[in-house]
């Protein structure tokens, strides 16, 4: 299991905070997670509002890049 965001991948991965900027409800937050979670190398995203940053396991096979374009897309900036 992993330490960072507790999911049970046993793979190796990296553990990503990104600082959010525009997220403000949890709609926003089911927004991101729904289009994160769906990005090829995402094994879990979470998105907190009330911290301003989402919580990503990425895969070797995961993108940052995509990520980024992908919040870009929703209209949210990245901090990162």
């Amino acid at each position: 299991m992993c330490e960072h965001c507790g999911c049970s991948s046993d793979s190796n991965h990296s553990h990503l905070i990104i600082p959010i900027k525009g997220m403000k409800s949890e709609n926003c937050e089911s927004r991101i997670e729904t289009a994160l979670n769906n990005l090829q190398g995402v094994l879990h995203a979470h998105a907190d509002s009330h911290k301003g940053e989402v919580s990503i396991a990425l895969d070797k096979g995961g993108d940052l890049c995509d990520v980024k374009n992908t919040l870009n897309s929703l209209g949210f900036s990245d901090l990162y």
